[in-house]
């Protein structure tokens, strides 16, 4: 560990992630990521070198333009920042990300994208905080995030308004937890972005 007055030098890796794929007709999906970390990288420890970030299976229902039912440990559809590093443009992710808001969440979600323009993500999970085997909540967790979609494919921009609402802890169902999130992600040019 560095000390007092010394200076230190080091390489590290955050994670490499290992994610399953695979289709059944154009309907049926189902994925898995695993993180892999290093202890000796900074990455954590050796109680949790191994992650399993998403696990889930989807299926595509043909009304209106589509509904996607998702069941399983999913990324948390809120923020401007995504949950894996490599997927954000800055290097590290800020403290809204890494504990203000929810990362992963195990329960049902519904997706549909009403146009081009307008989405909907609705999720009722077991509860907002990381998921442990001590819970006696018998109250879900719930969550929503609207976005209004523009541009062209690849400089997307996006508006994403967000709420979410469940037990405080995962002792008791006397306290409730109420969120709220607005995201931006603005095509400016086609080399210059700003993200809030």
């Amino acid at each position: 560990a560095p000390g007092v007055r010394s200076d230190h030098f080091q390489f590290f890796i955050d994670e490499v992630e290992l994610d399953l794929m695979k289709s059944f007709g154009e309907n049926i999906r189902l994925r898995a990521d695993l993180d892999f970390g290093r202890a000796a990288s900074g990455s954590g420890n050796w109680l949790t070198a191994v992650i399993l970030e998403q696990a889930y299976a989807t299926a595509n229902i043909p009304l209106g333009n589509g509904i996607e039912f998702l069941l399983g440990r999913f990324n948390a559809p809120i923020g401007f920042e995504a949950v894996d590093v490599s997927e954000n443009y800055l290097i590290s992710k800020s403290v809204i990300a890494t504990g203000l808001r929810p990362s992963n969440l195990t329960g049902a979600k519904v997706y549909y994208a009403f146009s081009d323009l307008v989405d909907l993500h609705f999720y009722v999970v077991n509860r907002l905080t990381q998921d442990t085997d001590v819970s006696i909540n018998d109250v879900p967790s719930l969550g929503f995030r609207l976005g209004f979609n523009w541009g062209d494919e690849g400089t997307e921009s996006t508006v994403g308004v967000s709420g979410l609402f469940g037990p405080e802890t995962r002792q008791s169902n006397k306290h409730f937890t109420f969120g709220g999130d607005i995201d931006l992600n603005w095509w400016i040019t086609e080399s210059f972005a700003l993200g809030a």
